[in-house]
């Protein structure tokens, strides 16, 4: 007696047990019935060989163990799904559920906490009083890494967690767009803000809602005077990275801008106004340590 049976035939004797769904996707339900069953794993099977698997295949579904491919591998998850042997995933799939997955695990991660690393790139053209023509002068800072500590939920200063990463205040209003996808050990959320504009010392709302913005505002370092101006955020981008249990492991915030200022600033007893744009880029990452592990 043989002690294997192919995939094709054990799809056979799985045919009528099935995973039941709720409105969220399964995955491994690739063809979005509402249940995992013998079916979607042929589909998979199908899909690998280059055979036609209909409109309705979900690719999302398919990759069920979350390495970016679609294989044998997942063909077999979504058997063993369909006997019970293997846990699959709910993802949520409506624009407001994944929003809210991805606010709370933000509210449950800073919660605990204690240390965030955060690392930060700029790459921008630079014009000073000339019109923006050409690439101007190129101007590259980083990455420089920066180290927060919180105790009781705040650092030295008295910023909390979600003063330095993306907080967790977006609402649908304030996106763009937002997806979810499995990861091995996770989940990743991409989201992508809406345009906004914001002078050069204001709070941008959306940015502070769940971005990271900047100002420009002058120390007692500075030789000269920020004389007004303009921040325009050309759509920043997040990328979240959520482990199995719901906490933010990291993010990667790409936020695009283009800024126009002026400056006041004396030479020899005169006083002197110089006009100046810039437009690039601010890279972050961050890595979040809590005291779960």
């Amino acid at each position: 007696m043989k002690k294997f049976i192919s995939i094709l035939t054990a799809l056979a004797f799985a045919a009528a047990l099935t995973v039941g769904s709720s409105a969220m996707l399964f995955l491994g339900d690739v063809n979005r019935d509402g249940k995992v069953n013998s079916t979607d794993a042929l589909s998979i099977l199908r899909y690998i060989v280059g055979l036609d698997v209909g409109g309705n295949f979900d690719r999302a579904a398919a990759d069920i163990n979350g390495d970016g491919a679609i294989n044998s591998a997942d063909a077999l998850s979504a058997l063993r799904i369909t006997v019970g042997l293997e846990k699959t995933y709910e993802l949520p799939s409506e624009k407001q559920e994944i929003l809210s997955f991805y606010n709370s695990a933000l509210d449950k991660t800073y919660a605990k906490t204690t240390e965030i690393e955060e690392t930060v790139t700029d790459d921008y053209g630079l014009w000073v009083d000339i019109p923006v023509t050409d690439e101007g002068q190129r101007m590259n800072f980083g990455p420089d890494t920066y180290n927060y500590f919180f105790t009781d939920g705040l650092d030295e200063y008295g910023n909390a967690p979600e003063d330095i990463a993306p907080n967790s205040l977006l609402t649908e209003e304030m996106i763009k767009q937002i997806s979810i996808k499995k990861i091995k050990n996770g989940y990743e959320v991409n989201l992508e803000l809406w345009f906004e504009e914001a002078g050069l010392s204001e709070v941008p709302e959306i940015q502070y809602c769940g971005g990271v913005p900047f100002y420009y505002i002058n120390d007692e370092t500075d030789d000269f005077e920020y004389n007004g101006g303009q921040i325009m955020y050309i759509g920043t981008k997040v990328t979240a990275f959520i482990n199995e249990d719901g906490y933010v492991e990291s993010f990667d915030v790409y936020v695009p801008y283009e800024s126009y200022y002026s400056i006041l600033f004396d030479y020899e007893g005169d006083i002197y106004k110089s006009e100046i744009a810039e437009i690039g880029y601010r890279q972050h990452h961050f890595d979040i340590i809590t005291t779960r592990r």
